[in-house]
């Protein structure tokens, strides 16, 4: 079975792909991202990089025809903020186009039990969407697109609402239920929402998903942790992990947290279970929290704007050559060498235009202090062409080069698009081209290995490659013989419907005219 996951490459995915790659299916990961070190080379599945533009997307997808998709988005174990929510409801609906097209397909979408809100009871399948919290409401939104799709376009659709998923390895600077709650009781500030959660590992999520794929009947299932776990339960179990004060100025709120949902239809229809505790799991030490380095934990050093900085180093480096051009004034070789021209250019070639502008001025006044000129001083054009023609070079030089330079930053920096462009479009060639090889490769396996495939085709030609004349006719006749047993099942349909005499009598006569034709050109006719 062919299934197509559409999300990040997180624990979920792992868990996913690790789980329906052991049991045989084809799994393909549609994603933004690889996973993280070697962790997808340790099972066998197949990875795109999702397309940005809608209709690649889609062809992509057509490319695979799956036969299920899951659908998480790119943000579902973490919060999504508002722009990143309406990315994943684009996405989804990218998604459903394209399945509304695929014949028989599954499409399975992962929502969360925050669509039901704060009530006070359990809440089944049957319960009405009410969010309180911004995650609900973009869950709600995508069911209610799955619906419209269900309705209109007959989807086959089923929509798991999970509880507060989590692994074994919570980390540092994530945004899922448990590395959430890590971060809370290191820092310890401000008050923490009261209430019960109803915690559940990915593994056993990803079992529940496996019986939907395979035998779910439903639209709607709830996946939920049958141990439930109150918040301040939880905070002590992470604060005695980690070795901190339990609730050193922490309080705690009157709100609760998401909904309790209802579990028993999964349990009792495909017999579902969970296996894992989170209290059992903390109390045992199974859960480990994984710190950033030190180096990415450090924050950023105040950086210098680059307007100050470009504007510091042209005054170092307009003092330099000042001194160079000062000092060199009296030397008989140096003082032909015109180094206010040279500051000017090299400005002009590795700044903007606005720092040449800014070089050609105190080339200026530097030129015009070394005449003992000053500006308002130059009142005839003819009496100082050469004072004027020198400034004149100074300021158009220095444009001019300016200019040119950011012309052809410019078009470097548009060829350096159209080459990371080129690359990303090779990139999925590269994809496309290696699962048509394994394609092609099995293919040729199945051609070379299969009883109808090229073996039998061997065999049936180096029989007729025989030395003796005599023996030609006889192989022949046998090679049609087992044709016709392998083609027609030993009869020939006549034109009634009928069947005509067995392939094996009709053959068999052959073989007597064919002896007796041997005879007759004076061949032995016993072979």
């Amino acid at each position: 079975m062919k299934i197509v996951y559409i999300g990040t490459a997180d624990g979920l995915a792992e868990t996913l792909a690790e789980r329906l790659g052991q049991e045989g299916n084809d799994v393909y990961l549609l994603s933004d991202k690889v996973f993280p070190g070697k962790a997808g080379g340790v099972f066998r599945h197949r990875f795109y990089r999702s397309p940005r533009k809608g209709e690649s997307f889609g062809e992509l997808l057509r490319s695979i025809s799956p036969d299920c998709i899951i659908f998480a988005g790119n943000h579902y174990l973490s919060g999504a903020g508002e722009d990143e929510a309406e990315t994943d409801v684009t996405l989804l609906a990218r998604s459903l186009r394209t399945a509304a097209t695929l014949p028989q397909v599954k499409f399975i979408l992962l929502s969360s039990v925050e669509v039901y809100g704060n009530v006070k009871e359990k809440a089944d399948e049957f319960a009405e969407r009410a969010a309180s919290s911004e995650r609900g409401v973009r869950f709600i939104r995508e069911e209610q697109l799955l619906d419209i799709y269900r309705k209109q376009h007959s989807v086959d659709a089923v929509i798991l609402r999970a509880s507060q998923l989590y692994t074994n390895r919570p980390k540092e600077g994530e945004r899922d239920f448990l590395s959430r709650s890590f971060s809370a009781a290191l820092q310890a500030k401000g008050a923490l929402p009261a209430g019960v959660f109803q915690p559940l590992h990915v593994a056993d999520f990803v079992d529940a998903i496996k019986r939907v794929i395979d035998s779910g009947k439903h639209y709607v299932y709830n996946v939920c942790g049958s141990a439930e776990l109150a918040a301040e339960t939880l905070w002590q179990l992470v604060c005695r992990q980690e070795k901190l004060q339990d609730a050193a100025g922490v309080g705690w709120e009157t709100s609760g947290c998401a909904a309790l949902a209802d579990n028993s239809r999964i349990k009792q229809e495909l017999g579902w279970s969970d296996f894992h505790s989170l209290e059992d799991q903390l109390q045992k030490g199974e859960i480990v929290y994984e710190r950033l380095p030190e180096d990415k934990r450090k924050r950023k050093k105040w950086k210098v704007p680059t307007v100050v900085r470009q504007l510091a180093e042209n005054f170092l480096l307009f003092a330099l050559f000042f001194a160079l051009d000062v000092f060199c004034s009296s030397h008989s070789l140096f003082s032909k060498i015109d180094w206010l021209m040279i500051y000017v250019i090299l400005i002009s070639i590795s700044y903007n235009i606005y720092q040449s502008a800014l070089a050609a001025l105190l080339a200026s006044f530097a030129y015009l202090y070394g005449q003992n000129l000053s500006i308002m001083g130059l009142g005839s054009f003819y009496s100082f062409a050469d004072v004027v023609l020198e400034l004149m070079k100074y300021l158009f030089l220095g444009l001019m080069v300016s200019y040119s330079t950011n012309l052809l930053r410019q078009e470097v920096w548009s060829l350096r698009l159209d080459l990371n462009m080129l690359k990303e479009e090779h990139e999925d060639l590269k994809a496309i081209n290696k699962e048509n090889i394994l394609i092609k490769n099995e293919y040729e396996e199945r051609l070379l290995t299969s009883k109808t495939g090229f073996p039998k085709l061997y065999s049936l030609v180096s029989r007729l490659m025989v030395q003796e004349p005599e023996r030609i006719l006889m192989e022949t006749m046998q090679v049609i013989s087992e044709l016709v047993r392998t083609g027609h099942g030993g009869h020939l349909p006549g034109a009634a419907g009928q069947p005509l005499a067995p392939a094996g009598w009709r053959v068999e006569r052959r073989l007597r005219n064919g002896r007796e034709n041997l005879g007759s050109i004076g061949l032995s006719p016993d072979l």
